[in-house]
């Protein structure tokens, strides 16, 4: 079995996908021995190379993991791809989780939210000439007719998956970002702002188990140690919605981060997590960056259009003690 992962990544930034990452470390985990490749745009690649890649792989099975700036391009290269392979192609991604009447179009299956469990066990009955069209998070089509699954219940303990990079060129995207990598120490966020995705995928995962998870402190320790010993990283960024949310992790997490890696790092933060000792431990284990989602300067608009209702005391409060301790910041904004 020959299994293609297509990273379409058109923005080229540099910054590995998580999905990917996650699937193939399922996959190693459960020590599933099909011939896993990845074709990786993101460092100027050709739809042409792809193409070539394929007809010489000649794969079973193709998997993409997109955005939304991924869509178009993913779209038009499907087609190039129907008329040279014959492989099942799968989308999944945060497109086809928030628009799969749109993405099943162009795909043999599409998966929506967690794809880990859902990818191996399609992989295990393709490989097995089994049935796959009842597979829970997929999206199938079948002649005229599209299955539509329900999702199954969210993982509560992410320590079970690992995001394996090495199927990624890891040392490019180190270099390119000087000597930099994300982790992520949990899924969803607990707030409900307008603007932001996770409102949607709160809602789609209603009923499924609790939507915010964190990874043990440990478990992440674990993790950025391996990525040192590696990649010999010398930076982390952490790419969680909200970092600081939950107190008694984050002081739990910064003693043993202060102790055991003490590499400087960057995280996502709400202006109301800030406080003095927050502050204080985030200093104390090198944290020497803070973003912070300020998004208006409009109490009104935050409050009543954004579903934000942070105050300008707690803004002004937050940058403040970052200040006091050292911590750069970077604030999101709309304009």
């Amino acid at each position: 079995m020959n299994v293609l992962l297509i990273y379409p990544n058109v923005t080229h930034q540099e910054a590995l996908s998580p999905g990917i990452g996650y699937i193939y470390g399922w996959l190693k985990k459960k020590k599933r021995t099909y011939n896993i490749k990845l074709f990786d745009f993101t460092w100027g690649a050709t739809v042409k190379e792809c193409y070539k890649y394929i007809i010489s792989f000649n794969p079973n099975i193709i998997g993409f993991s997109i955005s939304t700036f991924d869509f178009h391009f993913t779209k038009t290269l499907i087609k190039g791809i129907r008329k040279i392979n014959n492989a099942l192609i799968v989308l999944g991604g945060i497109h086809p989780t928030v628009a799969p009447e749109e993405s099943i179009q162009h795909a043999d299956v599409i998966c929506l939210g967690e794809g880990e469990e859902a990818f191996d066990e399609l992989i295990e009955k393709l490989n097995s000439n089994e049935n796959y069209s009842n597979i829970k998070n997929l999206w199938v089509r079948s002649g005229d007719k599209i299955i539509k699954n329900e999702l199954r219940d969210l993982n509560q303990n992410l320590d079970e998956y690992i995001c394996e990079r090495d199927i990624f060129d890891v040392d490019k995207y180190v270099t390119g970002r000087f000597s930099l990598l994300d982790v992520y120490a949990g899924r969803g966020c607990p707030y409900n702002c307008t603007y932001c995705v996770n409102f949607y995928k709160r809602n789609l995962c209603k009923g499924k188990g609790k939507f915010v998870r964190m990874r043990s402190p440990e478990n992440i320790i674990g993790e950025i140690l391996d990525l040192k010993r590696k990649y010999n990283i010398k930076r982390v960024s952490f790419q969680d919605d909200t970092f600081t949310f939950n107190k008694n992790w984050l002081l739990k997490f910064c003693n043993l981060y202060s102790k055991e890696v003490k590499l400087p790092f960057v995280c996502n933060a709400r202006v109301e997590n800030i406080t003095e000792e927050v502050a204080k431990a985030l200093k104390d284990a090198n944290c020497n960056g803070l973003l912070l989602g300020v998004e208006s300067g409009s109490e009104r608009i935050r409050k009543m259009i954004l579903n934000k209702p942070i105050t300008n005391e707690q803004i002004i409060s937050a940058f403040q003690l970052c200040k006091k301790y050292g911590i750069e910041t970077l604030s999101f904004n709309m304009v």
